[in-house]
């Protein structure tokens, strides 16, 4: 399938030749075309979405959550994008308003509120130009859902700002029966929610469709909580009532619209602490994780389309065939083998992978670097410029990291200042207690230090020491904590170890020195997308450095798919 004109043109604009690989984050496609020129919908995790429908989104920054809810949606007529931080705002000030949070039962009086928004916004998408509803099919919602202009924060939000300003007002003199009641006896446009609501659901029902309304950037909720955990305050008493109702929806075969929530897995305890019920309430959610087939076939998507643009005639060579095309794509024009700052030598692409955290952000940044303004037919770039590319890059990527557990953590950055500088790559538990006992001004007990580390993935638990790299995993492979013991041995992530310079990285270069490995960017067998070479035998991927052995520009062919 060919991509339409616009967004072909889209994608010359962003895949350029200084950013082959488009941006790293989805907070910069600006419109659901740059989301679905770019987006790649044949990996394990957009299945996994797509066949669970999950109400809820978890994942560290970086992970995919704002292209993944977009993308739930991109064939979506009645797709929903909400702001927010502002409706949780709107809707605390209601419930101050109706003082509702000073009494009990504060998630039960939140929750009919949000479900009146969430109908607010789905009127206000039946008027774009993309539904196939229109007034002859529910002219109730139709006129409820008008607004003579919207702001910056989009139709729909300003149509559920205004329906709940319109409550606000109704119930100023504090006088009404029931919260219920009076929400659903609240006017828009000369039209009460009752009257919109019915019309609206008997039209979907008819149609057997449901509107699909998208909620992120909680992470960026930072009034409402401090290191400790979150704050009682009607902000925190109005998310809860978001988390009740997105959570109702997704179980309600009836309801017109189903619920989309992201969140970021740094603050995923809070959350779920401020939760009245968490296993009710998050019941249908996805932990986004990925492994490094998945990046390598995000990656490669994007390059393909950089080549069908940029460069065709190179485009036009590469034949489709049954080989492993993800990782043989990156390869051919990468050096085959790199020496690293441990002066040992490793395959390129397991290199950049390693100084990720497995996040499709961090990858897409590290190759943008490398690739950067790259001259085909003028050979590879040097070891040098991709040994720098990824220095330059880890930066970004450890800050990042830190920023985003600035809430649980805020002293996360310069207890990694003074304590990473003087562990090795591998370590005992009783170094780290003593590099803690000498690097701690925060007045921080030891075990807390060590969950810091361990949660934020820059300390880990050796798994495995093979002939060419020490294995290791990380708390990030998975979907709960991690706990290391006195009888496992640790180890610094190379992004850590690398950006604060550990011992291990300085001091004069000793025989058995070894690479740090985490789980995911070295295994052979964890490239889960046909590992077998066109027209060759098949590699023994559970050899533990059968990696080491595969060479895939042996066959730079590429799978059989159409490039859109």
């Amino acid at each position: 399938m060919q991509s339409s004109g616009a967004q072909q043109d889209y994608l010359k604009m962003t895949l350029t030749r200084g950013t082959p690989f488009g941006p790293a984050s989805a907070d910069e496609f600006d419109t659901r075309n740059a989301a679905r020129s770019l987006y790649d919908d044949d990996n394990v995790i957009d299945g996994a979405i797509r066949r669970s429908a999950p109400t809820f989104l978890i994942g560290r920054r970086g992970s995919g959550k704002t292209a993944f809810l977009r993308a739930s949606s991109i064939n979506d007529r009645l797709a929903v994008d909400l702001n927010t931080p502002e409706l949780i705002a709107q809707v605390a000030t209601t419930l101050r308003t109706l003082r509702l949070h000073e009494s009990g039962n504060f998630v039960e009086r939140a929750t009919p509120i949000w479900h009146a928004c969430f109908m607010a916004a789905v009127a206000a998408r039946l008027r774009s130009k993309h539904s196939r509803l229109r007034e002859a099919n529910c002219a109730e919602a139709y006129q409820f859902g008008y607004l003579t202009r919207q702001s910056i924060d989009g139709y729909a939000t300003d149509v559920a700002s205004q329906f709940l300003l319109a409550l606000r007002t109704r119930a100023a003199d504090g006088h009404f029966a029931s919260v219920q009641t009076l929400i659903d006896e609240t006017e828009l446009n000369g039209v009460p929610l009752w009257a919109a609501r019915e019309s609206m659901t008997k039209a979907f029902e008819e149609r057997e469709t449901r509107a699909t309304i998208s909620m992120d950037s909680l992470e960026r909720l930072d009034q409402m909580f401090y290191s400790g955990g979150i704050l009682v305050n009607v902000e925190a008493f109005a998310l809860q009532g978001l988390f009740r109702a997105a959570g109702q929806a997704g179980r309600s075969p009836t309801s017109p619209y189903q619920v989309r929530v992201s969140f970021p897995a740094e603050l995923w305890h809070f959350y779920s602490d401020l939760s009245s019920n968490p296993l009710k309430d998050f019941d249908n959610s996805v932990v986004l994780h990925w492994d490094n087939s998945e990046l390598l076939h995000v990656a490669a998507t994007r390059f393909m389309k950089f080549l069908q643009i940029h460069e065709p005639i190179e485009f036009r060579g590469l034949k489709p065939t049954s080989a492993p095309w993800a990782q043989s794509l990156l390869q051919r024009y990468l050096p085959a083998e790199i020496t690293n700052g441990l002066e040992t030598v490793e395959r390129t692409l397991p290199y950049l992978l390693r100084h990720t955290q497995l996040l499709p952000r961090h990858f897409i940044h590290l190759l943008n670097r490398v690739f950067s303004d790259y001259e085909f037919g003028a050979g590879h770039p040097t070891e040098q410029h991709i040994r720098e590319s990824v220095a330059d890059g880890e930066v970004a990527i450890v800050e990042a990291i830190i920023d985003g557990f600035r809430i649980p953590y805020p002293n996360l950055s310069e207890l990694c200042t003074s304590l990473i500088p003087q562990l090795p790559h591998t370590f005992s538990e009783g170094d780290l207690h003593t590099a803690v006992n000498r690097a701690n001004r925060y007045g921080l007990d030891y075990r807390e230090i060590t969950q810091m580390l361990v949660e934020v993935g820059a300390v880990g638990r050796m798994t495995e020491r093979t002939r060419t790299y020490v294995k290791a995993e990380f708390e990030y492979l998975y979907p709960h904590r991690m706990f290391v013991t006195p009888e496992d041995t640790l180890c610094l992530h190379p992004l850590f170890s690398a950006r604060f310079d550990s011992l291990g990285r300085h001091r004069p270069l000793q025989s058995g020195v070894l690479p740090i490995y985490p789980l995911g960017s070295s295994d052979s067998n964890e490239f889960s997308r046909e590992i077998s070479l066109s027209g060759g035998a098949d590699q023994d991927s559970s050899h533990p450095d059968a990696l080491d052995a595969y060479d895939p520009r042996r066959d730079i062919s590429l799978h059989d798919r159409k490039w859109s």
